[in-house]
């Protein structure tokens, strides 16, 4: 019996392990980055917000002074 058709199985096994790692990785990634994402769009909308509020404030300072 050759020795590589007794670590055929255990090579497969280590394969498909290391596989299923890549996809998890590969998902778990892909998540962190929607996170990201939409933790950005919620940042340019408070700055967006705040800088219409700054504004309205300035005119009414201007108009009022």
């Amino acid at each position: 019996m050759n020795q590589n058709d007794v670590e055929t199985p255990h090579h497969e096994d280590d394969r498909l392990r290391a596989k299923e790692r890549e996809q998890q990785w590969a998902e778990y990634q892909e998540f962190q980055n929607q996170q990201h994402r939409g933790n950005n769009k919620k940042i340019i909308w408070i700055a967006t917000s705040c800088l219409i509020i700054f504004i309205i404030l300035c005119v009414l300072l201007v108009v009022l002074f």
